[in-house]
């Protein structure tokens, strides 16, 4: 299992350093306003998409669940293949119906540039439509475990993406349908990679329609859905609203920080991902092997733990520095302070990880759904009523209701150790051994050589207690 995080995080620190790479060559040379106009676009297209409705997470669950069937197999894709071509018809319906209001909830913005976003937007019906199909192949990589794979052809499509969307700022281009164009053609060579890959998958599979079985299947992806929505909510929907407040200059900002500090955490997401699968695998009808569920626990969120904390610590001790390359001539010093609140947030929230992919993998989707939606919606409140006040600062606290998703580490460690006391310790030596050297650095107003050193030692220290407690287990 380890091995296969480990192969998730080599995946991800690709994807996201050539991410991290885009996004101060496209604000240079596009513009922090056009810029922000393409993010808004892309944040769009990505919140339509979770009208695939919790597909990859259902059929991941139940393929990994009773992989051995081939009847459940052939139940379980029909199922999938069901709500595959329902989510496509969702997506056509919902772009052209609500696309106009959109971007006429945009301030500040021409009327060459919104028949621009009209036509990314129509465009994009196709781009969603194909990721959706994706996404059914991306679980049957996962769950027949060859995430070498799956990783391989996810870091290429998003590199080729971004180094496409570089390409074409570099060359100049203004014209925002080019880059939904070029994400199209890099999408649709990776969806018939994806199709070869997984044919022979394919070859044995059998049509085979089950009026329980498709019942029990859209249950639990409806949950899923739900838990997808609320963290869409959450990491999509709040830059709608500063859109529509704030204006885009400041929505390039924001995006800014958003894109630096979502990185961490979906680097820890994509780690701890094998522990869904093997969650799911142990929890049977008749079975339930509680020592090895326990064991690959303890693992995972020893992980999840020092990924977190020593990422959202880099992020907030090296602040300036990091939006200083970022925003370049638009970097103002109040940002560093909002931005390191930001990163702060993104990095305990992220422990949510762990209990997560435990009740996903029980089964507990509509628990799961519950906490999300109602984490989400309480940051798009927030982030309305404060942003409307105090801007950008307002904007950032905002996020902080998100922290409510900690329910779900508490709900999922409970239902694997019974109580806070066998693994609460885990957390508490490098939270506030991390939160003792933030609070130092600021006050101190270490130089950036100081910064390294004493970061270098922390991390270290860390590491090894990491190794000690991992060999414990």
């Amino acid at each position: 299992m380890l091995r296969w995080g480990f192969v998730n995080l080599l995946g991800q620190i690709v994807r996201v350093l050539t991410s991290l790479i885009c996004i101060p060559v496209l604000i240079t040379y596009m513009g922090l306003e056009l810029y922000g106009l393409w993010s808004w676009s892309i944040t769009i297209l990505a919140v339509i998409q979770l009208s695939e409705g919790g597909l990859s997470a259902g059929l991941l669950y139940f393929y990994s669940k009773e992989r051995a069937s081939e009847k459940m197999f052939d139940a379980h894709l029909t199922s999938s293949l069901i709500l595959l071509l329902g989510s496509t018809i969702i997506v056509c319906f919902v772009i052209f119906i609500f696309s106009p209001y959109l971007i006429d909830s945009i301030s500040e913005v021409s009327i060459n540039l919104r028949e621009e976003l009209s036509i990314v937007l129509n465009v994009g019906i196709v781009l969603v439509a194909q990721r959706i199909v994706q996404s059914l192949f991306w679980a049957i990589l996962q769950a027949e475990g060859r995430y070498e794979l799956y990783n391989l052809l996810n870091t290429t499509q998003i590199v080729a993406t971004n180094f496409t969307w570089i390409g074409l700022a570099y060359a100049n281009t203004k014209y925002l349908p080019h880059y939904i164009y070029g994400s199209l053609l890099i999408s649709s060579i990776i969806t018939v990679s994806l199709f070869l890959c997984t044919i022979q998958t394919f070859k044995r599979y059998r049509w085979v329609y089950e009026g329980p079985n498709l019942k029990l299947f859209f249950n639990y992806n409806l949950a899923a859905w739900g838990s997808s929505v609320g963290s869409a909510v959450f990491t999509q929907g709040d830059k709608l609203i500063v859109a529509s407040i704030l204006g885009p200059v400041t929505l390039g900002v924001y995006v800014v920080f958003t894109s630096i500090c979502i990185q961490l955490n979906q680097i820890v997401a994509h780690v701890v991902h094998p522990l869904f699968p093997i969650v799911s695998s142990s929890y049977r009808e008749s079975e339930t092997d509680l020592s090895k569920v326990i064991s690959s626990v303890s693992q995972m969120f020893l992980v999840n733990i020092h990924l977190a904390l020593i990422g959202a610590t880099t992020l907030i001790v090296f602040s300036e520095e990091i939006l200083q390359y970022f925003l370049k001539q638009d970097f103002q010093p109040i940002f560093v302070s909002y931005f390191s609140i930001l990163a702060g947030i993104y990095g305990i929230y992220s422990l949510a990880v762990t209990g997560y992919y435990i009740l996903m993998g029980q089964g507990n989707s509509v628990k799961v759904m519950r906490v999300t939606i109602m984490s989400g919606i309480g940051v798009l409140a927030s982030v309305y009523i404060l942003g409307s006040y105090i801007g950008l600062l307002g904007v950032v606290l905002g996020n902080a209701v998100y922290l409510l998703i900690l329910k779900l580490l508490y709900d999922g460690m409970k239902s694997i150790y019974g109580d806070m006391k066998s693994w609460i310790f885990y957390v508490a030596k490098p939270l506030i051994l991390l939160s003792l050297f933030v609070v130092s650095v600021f006050l101190l107003d270490l130089t950036l050589v100081s910064k390294l050193i004493l970061f270098s030692i922390i991390s270290l220290f860390l590491i090894f207690t990491f190794i000690k407690n991992y060999r414990n287990i």
